[in-house]
């Protein structure tokens, strides 16, 4: 779970900007090194948000593909494709997400080479390479942990633009909303809880619009929009 402090317009009902810390950021971050098939694996299968366009569908239809169509290589390992390995897994989503290092092979003379397919042959002594290497992770300090040191917040626009906190960013900022008729005086500021779920929303959203905040956040500043009517 990650805290985000919501700054909204009282009069307007839009959120204007975000501040969080290191949990929150390193949740955005980490949405960049999600592979294209955990995204949609993530919103077809783990939840009934869905995925938008025909990835969902090209997921869904490699899924089921027989795997004689495939390569050697991934005949037995379709995973490897649909559900690729994580080094890092977003900490919202690490209920849903698991991590696995990838499997390394090398010779039995082990001659200094590796690989990633057990039937490759060694250059050296063109034996197999099917002994598995074993991986140790290096043990990081919790500090280091993540992608943004942890102390200083961060800003967060609409569109998911991140920047340090600062007076100036914030000056700028609130110059830029004065510019749009908006009062100092209507500003509010809400700390909520991100969910897993909404965790799973916004990178949705980060898929679909440039108004992430507003599209997934907004019902938690007021409340569940009633539907216009058509005139």
């Amino acid at each position: 779970m990650a805290t985000l402090d919501l700054v909204f317009d009282t009069k307007t009902k839009k959120i204007l900007y975000a501040e969080a810390k290191k949990d929150f950021i390193d949740f955005l971050v980490s949405l960049l090194t999600l592979p294209a098939a955990t995204v949609i694996g993530l919103l077809t299968k783990s939840t009934n948000i869905g995925m938008v366009g025909c990835l969902g569908s090209l997921y869904t239809s490699i899924e089921n593909m027989s795997e004689i169509y495939l390569q050697p290589k991934y005949k037995k390992d379709k995973d490897s494709i649909l559900r690729p390995n994580l080094l890092e897994i977003p900490p919202l989503l690490s209920n849903m997400v698991e991590s696995s290092w990838p499997k390394l092979y090398t010779c039995s003379n082990y001659d200094g080479y590796a690989c990633d397919d057990p039937h490759a042959i060694c250059p050296d002594c063109d034996m197999r390479m099917d002994e598995e290497i074993e991986y140790v992770e290096a043990n990081e300090k919790e500090n280091r942990r993540g992608f943004v040191t942890q102390g200083p917040s961060f800003l967060i626009r609409d569109d998911l633009h991140v920047e340090p906190m600062s007076i100036s960013a914030v000056s700028a900022l609130h110059t830029e909303f004065n510019k749009k008729g908006v009062r100092s005086d209507d500003l509010q500021s809400k700390r909520i809880d991100i969910s897993m779920t909404e965790g799973l929303k916004l990178l949705q959203a980060s898929w679909q619009c440039k108004t992430v905040l507003n599209s997934v956040l907004l019902d938690r500043i007021v409340g569940p929009q009633e539907p216009k009517l058509l005139p």
